[in-house]
Parts: structure tokens; sequence; C-alpha cells
């Protein structure tokens, strides 16, 4: 795998492998520490997460109800994923924390009508 983001620090391929991987034991990537976007999507389905906005529009805050407690940043989704998650957003099956809306939409999402 290679973090989409390291793209946003041009020395970080000299600093760290050359491959990133979703580390075993918290499901994390090895650079920037977000969590697995597939298992992200299943926890929506499942009910089983609650997204925590911020007031950026790359990164959200998951709390599972098996209260562990990650970081997710959307550079990790897919295209596929980014409409799904939309689909989802649009159709109220995210769960999302106080105050119950994002603060700022996610890079790849908008308004209808601006």
């Amino acid at each position: 795998m290679f973090c989409p983001r390291r793209n946003e620090n041009p020395q970080s391929y000299q600093m760290y492998p050359e491959e990133d991987y979703w580390r075993d034991e918290n499901d994390t990537c090895s650079y920037c520490g977000s969590y697995n976007p597939n298992l992200l999507m299943q926890a929506i389905h499942n009910d089983t997460v609650e997204i925590g906005p911020t007031d950026k529009n790359y990164k959200i805050y998951l709390k599972f109800t098996t209260s562990h407690e990650r970081k997710f940043y959307f550079q990790h989704f897919s295209m596929k994923q980014q409409q799904e998650f939309v689909d989802l957003m649009n159709t109220k099956k995210i769960k999302i924390g106080h105050p119950g809306h994002f603060y700022v939409l996610p890079y790849f999402a908008f308004k209808e009508g601006g």
C-alpha cells in the first residue's frame, strides 16, 4: 500500500520505508495512523461507529461501540468509497456525533445548489 498522505510531505519518501501497510494490531496506516477505509465502511454499515465531526475537510474521528477510538483521513477512501460515503451521508445512514452534522463537509462532498 502507498499512503496517499505522503504527497503532502515530499521528504516523507526519505524518512519512511518504501511501502506503507495496515498495522495488524489496530488496523491503522503505518505512515499516517488513519483507520482502514474498508473496515470503516463495514462499521458504518453495521452501525458500530459514530463519526466525530471536525473543522477539517480531510479528517474525522471514529468512536466505536467497542469503546476504542481512531482517526480517519478521507484521502484513504477510493473514489467508489467516497461516493458510497456521500450516499450514506445523504440518506442519513451515518451516525454523526454532537452536534449531529459535519462542521465542514468532506473535501469530496458538496451541497446541492452550491
